[in-house]
Formats: structure tokens, sequence, C-alpha cells
């Protein structure tokens, strides 16, 4: 049996998507195609490999995964603001979080030490981190916590993340594959796990330097569904509205059976060689007669002038 590898190339862009799903987060996106390759029973192995992908940093550190500050001031009610989303530096952050709560005699400090951040208010005071979408675990509370002040003052056990997104998970829904993603607790539809290793606003260049080659166990392929995910909350990237692009290939290997034209054969029957009929006595001897005088041989001039002196 030989066998050889017949590869399909699928390059897909946001930007000529068939459905955005998700609309200007452009990170769930359908694209139909009717058929990229169909049911062929001399297809015995399937793969699929990501080859390269370019993606803007055009996502926030502050979005809408964790943009929710819930508080409570003295004997105030439970108060629900949402920061702006964008990326922040410590100071900016602490800016924006006290522009949106707009009590003077709040406050907020960082340590240059160990980069915790320390609120401060005139009376107690509590911080909620108990909920969907807080920024609390941003600030360096522990999640699902509720964090009531001491003295007037509260700092939380960790320090101040501002690193964002730190990898980038390509999802195809669509495709039967058997990998595994702890975000998802089990069997997953990722295609490769991305790095962001650019600023913000920079481009994320991704390429896949070995042959990351992935089973899957579809026997034909009309459409593919692509997903940006955030790799460490499994919630879609916001892209705010900026286009990015991959390139698939898709390795399908097939048995390959040689065929061979086979000439009819034909036995050819040669008829028995019958002998010449013997002339008659008379006939052989003129022939042999005429044989003889063609082979004479030619006279030189000397010898023709012997014999007529003779004669």
């Amino acid at each position: 049996m030989t066998t050889f590898v017949d590869t399909r190339i699928v390059t897909l862009t946001s930007q000529s998507a068939t459905i955005k799903k998700n609309g200007s987060f452009l990170s769930d996106l359908f694209f139909g195609f009717g058929s990229i390759y169909q049911n062929d029973p001399s297809i015995i192995h399937r793969q699929v490999q990501l080859l390269n992908a370019q993606i803007p940093y055009s996502f926030y550190v502050i979005n809408y995964t964790n943009q929710i500050f819930k508080y409570k001031l003295g004997v105030g009610s439970i108060t629900t603001v949402n920061v702006p989303v964008g990326n922040y530096t410590a100071n900016s952050l602490i800016t924006a979080i006290k522009a949106v709560v707009a009590d003077a005699n709040f406050n907020i400090t960082i340590s240059s030490i160990n980069g915790r951040l320390t609120f401060t208010y005139n009376t107690s005071f509590i911080i909620y981190n108990n909920f969907t979408y807080s920024i609390g675990s941003v600030l360096g509370f522990d999640s699902g916590t509720t964090n009531t002040s001491s003295a007037n003052a509260l700092t939380p056990t960790y320090a101040l993340n501002l690193l964002g997104i730190k990898t980038l998970h390509i999802r195809s829904s669509n495709l039967v594959m058997q990998n595994v993603s702890s975000v998802q607790g089990g069997q997953t539809t990722l295609l490769t796990a991305v790095p962001v290793t650019a600023v913000p606003f920079g481009m994320i260049d991704y390429t896949d330097n070995g042959k990351n080659n992935i089973s899957i166990d579809n026997r034909d392929l009309d459409d593919i569904y692509l997903e940006l995910i955030d790799g460490e909350t499994g919630l879609y990237v916001n892209m705010n509205n900026q286009d990015w692009c991959v390139t698939l290939a898709f390795h399908l290997t097939k048995i390959y059976t040689p065929t061979f034209t086979i000439q009819p054969f034909t036995l050819a029957i040669r008829e028995p060689t019958v002998p010449p009929t013997p002339l008659p006595l008379h006939e052989n001897t003129l022939a042999n007669s005429v044989a003889e005088s063609k082979q004479e041989k030619k006279m030189t001039p000397d010898e023709e002038q012997l014999k007529i002196l003779e004669s």
C-alpha cells in the first residue's frame, strides 16, 4: 500500500467572515465555504495545522470582563460603577477609580516596594470581589471575597496586576479533536495557544515553527467556526473591531493504488511451409543455363582478342 499527503491551505480573515456572531468583538466567526474536503474512502487520516496568525493587540487590560468596581462606604448603600475600559498604568488606574467613586475622602496609593494598593476612607468601608466581571482580582483581592477595612484602611493580599491577557486561545468549535484544556475542564476544540508578547497596539505575529498537526475526526468539512478566547478566563476577546487573520493547513493522508493496463495477448499460428513444386526437367535445365550465363565472368580486352585469334 502506498500513501501520500494531500494538503489544503485555507486562509481566514475576520474581515471576510460570513457571519460575525459577536459583532465588533470579532472573536466568534463563521466562514461558509460549501466544501473544503469531502468524505473519500481513500482518506485514512485527517489533520489540521494552524500555520500562522496575525493578531493586533487591540484588546484592553481593563475590559468588559473585569471593569466593575463594587463597594460600600460607611453606612451608605452598596454601589457598583464601571471603570472605563482601556490600558492603564498604576497611577492612571488609581485616577480612574477615584473619578468613578467621586468621593473626596476616598483615596488609593501604591507601594513602590511590593506593588500593592492601599485604599483609605474616613470611616469603615467594604470592597467586593465576589461577583462576575469584578475588577477586584486586578486590584489584588482574592476571588470570591468581601473585604472590610481595618482602621479605615484596606490593603489587598496581592500586588496590582495590569498584565492583561497573557495567552490567546484560537478554537474551532466544529472540528472534532481530542485536545484538553483546564480552562474548559476537559476536552477542547483548541487549535493553538498564542502567547501575547507584543506591546499594546502592536502586532502579535505567531508562526508554527514545528509540525503541530492535530488529528481531526471530521470525515468531510464544509465550513469553519473560529473563536478567539482569553486563555485564562475562557471568555471571548474584544478585538475592538480590529481585524485579524490566520492560515490553516488540512493534511489528508490518502491511499494511492497504482493502476496497470494489461494489453490483450494474441497467439499467432504460423501456417506450415510448403516446399516449391520442382520444374520439369527441360525447364530446370534452361533455368540453370540462364543462371550460369548470368554468373559468367566478364572477359578482359586481352582475353577477347585471344578468343578471336583462336577462332
